[in-house]
């Protein structure tokens, strides 16, 4: 149950510590992220938008643990797992240009299962699970629902605490979803018009959350 039904702001008192620690490991993790991309990387074509992530990422698990807000913070983090691991394994093998009959067509495989999951977690179960339950579902543990439902109350209280700006972020990252998604698009065509490593070289480089952001380069 990701509310607490019942009471003035649906957040649940006290969290398992294991939880917390997740939610601790997560934070560090972003940060360091976000201190590498700045300072640390080359400049890439698609930096503004990793930064952007980054930024709300860092401000998503930060607010969220203040508030209360850790099971659909979990949600949030697994949801994009289910996506990073697939996408890291198709950036290895790219690297080893392990795409065709020598390569036993590994990069083209595990394209097919990012593009897959990204569009089926990403794009399709985010909003229509966790958007929906952020946005309607938290205000119906913690108000009246004629309240509820009046979204003209963008601070409600009693009512989840910080309401529009949890909402606000998680919608610049479904956005950010989208943007990777059309790349990811942009560069299945790619490789059907010029082969899975060119392609990959030029493209992708940006589609992961959690990017690790190697040079590319040969």
């Amino acid at each position: 149950m990701l509310w607490n039904q019942g009471t003035d702001t649906g957040v649940f008192p006290t969290q398992k510590f294991s939880t917390k620690l997740l939610y601790i490991t997560q934070l560090a993790i972003w940060i360091y992220t976000a201190f590498s991309c700045k300072f640390l990387e080359e400049i890439r074509k698609d930096y503004l938008v990793m930064m952007t992530h980054h930024v709300v990422t860092i401000a998503l698990v930060t607010w969220s643990y203040a508030v209360g807000f850790l099971p659909v913070g979990v949600v949030v983090l697994l949801l994009h797992d289910m996506t990073d691991i697939p996408l890291d394994m198709l950036k290895m093998a790219n690297y080893l240009k392990m795409e065709g009959v020598p390569g036993l067509f590994m990069s083209e495989i595990f394209f097919v299962i990012t593009l897959a999951l990204w569009f089926y977690f990403r794009i399709y179960q985010y909003p229509t699970k966790l958007l929906y339950t952020t946005m309607v579902e938290n205000r119906e543990a913690s108000m009246t629902m004629a309240d509820a439902h009046d979204f003209t109350q963008l601070f409600p209280y009693p009512g989840p605490p910080s309401w529009l700006l949890f909402n606000v972020l998680l919608t610049t990252l479904y956005c950010l979803h989208i943007w990777w998604g059309l790349l990811l698009v942009r560069v299945l065509v790619g490789i059907v018009l010029k082969g899975a490593h060119d392609t990959a070289k030029e493209e992708y480089e940006g589609t992961s959350s959690d990017s690790d952001n190697d040079d590319k380069e040969d």
